[in-house]
């Protein structure tokens, strides 16, 4: 499972910088528990000046201020120089919480209610959905739980969350949906979006951008006609999540203009 707690980024040539080089030991530790302090309490690189007085020593917060590290910006506040170029902000930090906590509820929806075709009235993801056949018969024959009709193959990943063709034969023991209903349901493209950047970043631990999630789904579904596309992306996903990484995150450098 991926690592949920909070972090610092920090660049290796970091200590060899001009302005970190000539610090004493004292105030490169009080420069780096401040930058955890900051990320730990979501302040975006703000630090009340009370909390700000009582670490380290005097000598060493003022070398921290004489380097340009530290700025003072009023009797109350202080501010790390540079802090959000470098290090994730609360609202970057909210958004990955939201997304991770957006795709646990949907992989319980997908167990409890929509792989046996339940509606729960409390459940929000329930409420968004639709239920009802999304698709009629295609060329005269109904299509299987979870089959595609374009003939395209996945890859070996999530084959078994789709039967090619639709032969009497087929069998949905191997498909993600593995309670058939008689009614299925189809979540908006937002919705799978939100499952899809919720379950990347639980599954990768980086956080999935708006963007990619799209294009994960769309990576996944164009071309494809898929009774249940929700269960399908997810199965596909927890398959194998590599495959669909989402960016890296910026390169930390912690270079500070002289």
């Amino acid at each position: 499972m991926a690592d949920t707690r909070t972090y610092i980024r920090v660049h290796d040539g970091m200590p060899d910088h001009p302005k970190v080089d000539g610090l004493s030991d004292k105030a490169f530790r009080v420069l780096v528990e401040s930058w955890c302090w900051c990320s730990r309490h979501l302040t975006d690189g703000r630090m009340p000046a009370a909390t700000w007085h009582k670490r380290g020593t005097p000598k060493a917060r003022r070398e921290l201020v004489d380097s340009g590290l530290v700025e003072q910006l009023d009797d109350r506040t202080v501010r790390f120089h540079d802090y959000l170029e470098h290090q994730r902000s609360a609202a970057e930090v909210e958004e990955m919480k939201a997304a991770r906590s957006q795709g646990g509820t949907y992989g319980g929806h997908v167990r409890w209610h929509l792989n046996r075709g339940i509606t729960d009235p409390e459940c929000s993801h329930c409420d968004n959905s639709t239920h009802g056949s999304s698709h009629g018969p295609t060329n005269g024959k109904p299509i299987a739980p979870g089959s595609v009709t374009d003939g395209k193959p996945m890859a070996s990943s999530s084959t078994d969350t789709e039967t090619e063709g639709t032969t009497s034969g087929s069998s949905s023991r191997d498909s993600v949906n593995r309670h058939p209903a008689d009614r299925y349901v189809r979540a908006s493209d937002n919705d799978l979006d939100g499952a899809i950047a919720g379950l990347l970043t639980e599954q990768t631990g980086r956080p999935c951008p708006p963007d990619h999630a799209a294009k994960v789904r769309r990576q996944l579904l164009d071309g494809r006609q898929v009774d249940k596309p929700l269960p399908y992306v997810i199965r596909a996903i927890r398959d194998d999540p590599a495959r669909f990484l989402p960016p890296p995150p910026p390169t930390p450098c912690l270079l500070y203009p002289s």
